[in-house]
């Protein structure tokens, strides 16, 4: 299973250990055998709890029910007076089906750190979202659903999916797409507060200038998510000055972080350690 997902986005499995099922779904034993589409992932998961429905969307993601367009890499490029930067982010966020048919998952905190260990992997900063957005080559105007409990259920996640695909029905789907879902984002604030989620971004261009509709919040709890997040990975290695070096590093080193982060910088390490011990429970 960790395997299949290494060959299809291109990362290590260090860390496969560290995540197992809590739960024994029946119904969603069929997401580790069998080619599903985003639409029937929904259906399978219509009677499901937000709990179950957490740990479906990880089955399916650790099986390796991805799209075909989440193979590739897209270069992103940044400089500062001393140094230049290239890393390597997915072209959309994280997704269950195929490429005529996928549903952008949503996770939570808990998963998404899961997802970071075992692939080797990390999430954008703030700062790198901005950077994302501003290199990408489709920008998607945000999509607002009406607010309320509704946001969590399938039926917003498949609404907003449906949107996110008719406004895409013109274009390739390996380029490099943004605007369409909030980020899950890397923050010094989540020491703080473990049992939180960074969430940011959302960016439509106001008066020609790129604005964040979702400042940095860590509002919500750290199970929770709703139809307007994404989860887009970055790879773990990058180029500084044209020589490969780990992306963890350059957050971390006082000397490079500010390439990548405007709030100093970042171990994030220390950020996937739960000292709550939930590591990997995605409920």
């Amino acid at each position: 299973m960790f395997l299949r997902i290494a060959l299809l986005i291109g990362f290590s499995l260090s860390g496969s250990s560290q995540w197992q099922p809590k739960k024994t779904i029946q119904k969603t034993q069929q997401l580790l055998t069998e080619e599903l589409t985003g639409s029937q992932f929904l259906e399978l998961t219509s009677s499901l709890s937000l709990a179950e429905r957490e740990e479906a969307f990880m089955r399916g993601i650790l099986a390796g029910q991805l799209p075909n367009f989440y193979r590739s890499w897209m270069p992103i490029h940044v400089s500062n007076r001393s140094h230049r930067l290239t890393f390597f982010v997915k072209p959309n966020y994280l997704a269950i089906g195929s490429d005529e048919d996928y549903l952008i998952a949503p996770l939570n905190w808990y998963s998404v750190k899961a997802i970071m260990s075992i692939t080797d992997s990390i999430i954008p900063t703030p700062k790198m979202v901005d950077l994302i957005y501003d290199q990408s080559d489709i920008k998607l105007r945000p999509y607002f659903l009406e607010p309320g409990p509704q946001m969590v259920t399938n039926a917003y996640l498949a609404i907003h999916q449906q949107h996110i695909d008719q406004s895409l029905f013109d274009y390739q789907l390996s380029s490099l797409i943004v605007g369409h879902k909030k980020d899950i984002v890397l923050s010094n604030r989540l020491r703080n507060h473990p049992d939180r989620i960074a969430i940011y971004g959302w960016h439509q261009d106001t008066a020609g200038t790129p604005t964040p509709v979702q400042p940095l919040s860590l509002w919500h709890g750290a199970r929770y998510s709703d139809y307007s997040h994404g989860v887009r990975l970055v790879h773990r290695k990058a180029l500084l000055d044209g020589n490969p070096i780990e992306i963890r590093t350059v957050l971390q080193d006082p000397e490079l972080a500010d390439l990548l982060s405007d709030e100093g910088p970042i171990n994030v390490d220390q950020l996937l350690t739960d000292p709550a011990g939930k590591f990997g429970q995605a409920h």
